[in-house]
């Protein structure tokens, strides 16, 4: 960890001393073209090809446990 702190930083002072290549001197560096889209952002994340069967699941009753209908349905509710 100490020899990380060894090497002595120079600062740059002055933009006059600084020493700059001729070859990045005469370069033009113009900002990125952004192209602004239209409407709203799509989603980032994608449905895995696994996800993608719909899920299904048969009804049953809380009461008898049977398929095909449920505790609403159920007609051999006992009176109370």
């Amino acid at each position: 960890m100490i020899k990380t702190y060894e090497i002595s930083v120079k600062l740059m002072l002055d933009p006059s001393t600084w020493e700059v290549p001729d070859e990045v001197i005469e370069e033009i560096l113009l900002p990125p073209i952004e192209n602004k889209v239209s409407g709203r952002p799509r989603k980032k994340r994608q449905e895995k090809a696994w996800a993608s069967e719909p899920k299904t699941y048969k009804t049953s009753c809380g009461q008898c446990r049977q398929e095909g209908h449920n505790r609403r349905t159920y007609r051999n509710m006992p009176i109370r």
